[in-house]
């Protein structure tokens, strides 16, 4: 159900951002941008959500943006490049998305697993001890 709330949003949305993107008040590089970030920022929310309606509330903000991303996405493209070199535009672009989503999530278990280790190992616990010492217990005028 979550998934259908995504795309019904992200439907309306593409046509609604297409549109405000063809006003020339608003700039679609910027808006893209800001559905990029709000996108970010949906992600980061979602291991805070403690509910349902919380999950949909995300899922929806979520959809929103996408839209907004993907109604902006080819225009920019084609503004970036224009007509002629398009095909190879695109190209790049589905080359470089397939591999960022391929490597991405091997590389943030490797990530995970790094940072785990270093929390564990006691290499971790004497650097937070000397630095506990050195800012309640050290003062400037003991190093000069």
């Amino acid at each position: 159900m979550l998934y259908t709330y995504l795309g019904i949003t992200s439907f309306f949305s593409r046509h609604l951002f297409c549109k405000l993107g063809d006003l020339k008040y608003f700039n679609r590089f910027y808006l893209y941008q800001g559905g990029l970030s709000i996108v970010a920022l949906c992600v980061l929310c979602l291991p805070l959500a403690r509910s349902f309606g919380s999950v949909v509330a995300i899922f929806v903000v979520y959809g929103l943006m996408d839209g907004c991303i993907n109604g902006q996405f080819s225009l920019l493209i084609l503004k970036c490049v224009g007509k002629s070199k398009l095909n190879q535009a695109w190209g790049h672009v589905l080359f470089f998305l397939g591999l960022s989503i391929g490597i991405g999530p091997p590389l943030a278990g490797e990530y995970y697993c790094i940072v785990l280790d270093i929390l564990r190992s006691n290499h971790f616990f004497f650097a937070r001890a000397s630095r506990w010492f050195v800012t309640h217990h050290a003062s400037v005028s003991s190093f000069i």
